[in-house]
């Protein structure tokens, strides 16, 4: 098997994670609008009591979020195995739930499962992908999140046309119950999976990372010349963190090439979410009803951010990032429906703008990382203006690397040439 085939498939098996995201994102329209739901639970306070259900969740995405960033002792894959049973445990009480409260607690629970996932996924997904085919890999985190939320539609639509009308539970608990199926399924074999290289690294396993470098990207071959010199570059960034302080989140602000990174990480989650992106999952009813449809910028979201910081830094920054994503679409959850109800389709100009001006400011902002090992990007931070239009700026590794690539094709079309003379 090709080693990008592999990197990929690896990717598309963490990416179930998102599936999770994007199934609760959906599922939970379908649920709150069920009769069975409304008769056991929306007697009283139906506007309260939904809005709760929704917001307990993307709260506990902020909490997930915050905590995941002190998992690094952990590592990758135990990370994603704890989120999956916290995830387990708030969608068991869910399902079974028989009082608001439990689909409260359950709600809760599972979005900080989720908010470990959507932290740590696209981190693990970076760190183990080729810088050449990165961007595809951590785009997988929308790709699925979007697949989570056709099949919460389907399942939601299935069990209603089954169950409405007859008063029994299962139109709401099987949409619920089968959210647990792709979790147990994650957290159940994710340890048959390669841990981060640049973790293992970074925690006095080198050998085990260059193993698990020859894996993904030479079929095992320790004396791949791409492996050892990924290695050594994962080892020279390490050294040089390990010379300063201990990370904490202060350091994300501190310094204007961590600033600047944190900048776009929280500009590129906050300007995704003013795409109206959260309005179409939370309210879809309403807003399909008037036939408005907004793209969004969303597999950027998650790719960018688990790129640009170091591997001491990596797991703050994204963190900080999620919780941003998180914290508007909190607020974007709650406003939607009262600036529905009061201006109308005059609320979709907001997007509209935002999407204009995210545009121009990325545009003008945002560094090229296509392409980039993820050790150059402190050069890249440290050494690039801030204003950085068609960002062709490149750091010196990648350019000497690529001149290197460049000569050795020469070398190969002039050893063609010479046979072809010959002959």
């Amino acid at each position: 098997m090709k080693s990008s085939i592999y990197q990929f498939l690896v990717g598309c098996f963490a990416a179930i994670g998102s599936f999770l995201f994007g199934y609760d994102l959906g599922v939970i329209a379908e649920v709150v609008a069920s009769d069975s739901f409304k008769a056991s639970f929306l007697q009283e306070n139906a506007d309260s009591r939904s809005g709760t259900v929704v917001a307990l969740f993307t709260a506990g995405c902020f909490c997930g979020a915050f905590l995941a960033s002190y998992t690094d002792p952990l590592g990758r894959r135990r990370t994603i195995l704890l989120a999956c049973c916290i995830f387990v445990v708030g969608g068991t009480i869910q399902t079974a739930g028989v009082i608001i409260a439990m689909l409260y607690v359950g709600r809760l629970i599972a979005g900080i499962g989720v908010g470990f996932l959507t932290m740590i996924i696209p981190i693990y997904q970076a760190e183990l992908a080729h810088r050449k085919i990165r961007g595809k890999i951590t785009s997988l985190q929308q790709l699925f999140n979007a697949l989570g939320q056709i099949f919460a539609t389907w399942i939601g639509y299935g069990c209603y046309m089954t169950w409405t009308h007859t008063g029994n539970s299962r139109e709401w608990r099987i949409p619920l119950g089968c959210q647990l199926v792709p979790a147990i399924f994650l957290g159940g074999l994710i340890m048959f999976f390669p841990e981060s290289p640049r973790w293992l690294c970074a925690h006095d396993r080198a050998d085990e990372g260059l193993q698990v470098l020859a894996q993904l990207h030479a079929h095992g071959d320790t004396s791949d010349s791409y492996v050892l010199a990924e290695f050594e570059l994962i080892k020279s960034q390490i050294v040089e963190e390990r010379s300063q302080k201990g990370i904490g989140y202060f350091d994300l602000f501190r310094g204007w090439p961590n600033l600047r990174r944190t900048i776009l990480v929280m500009a590129i989650q906050a300007s995704c979410q003013m795409t109206g992106v959260s309005a179409i999952q939370y309210f879809s009813p309403q807003i399909f009803a008037q036939i408005v449809f907004f793209l969004t910028s969303g597999p950027l979201s998650w790719a960018i951010p688990a790129e640009l910081f170091g591997t001491a830094m990596r797991l703050k920054g994204v963190s900080w990032g999620a919780m941003t994503s998180f914290a508007f679409n909190t607020m974007i959850g709650q406003v939607t429906p009262i600036a529905i109800s009061s201006i109308g389709w005059k609320f979709y100009l907001v997007f509209i703008v935002c999407n204009l001006t995210n545009a121009i400011f990325f545009w003008c902002f945002q560094p090229e990382t296509k392409g980039l090992n993820l050790e150059d990007m402190d050069e890249l931070f440290r050494d690039s203006p801030t204003f950085v239009p068609g960002s062709k700026w490149a750091p010196s590794s990648y350019v000497n690397e690529l001149a290197r690539e460049i000569a050795k094709g020469d070398e190969v079309k002039t050893i063609k040439t010479q046979h072809i003379e010959e002959a």
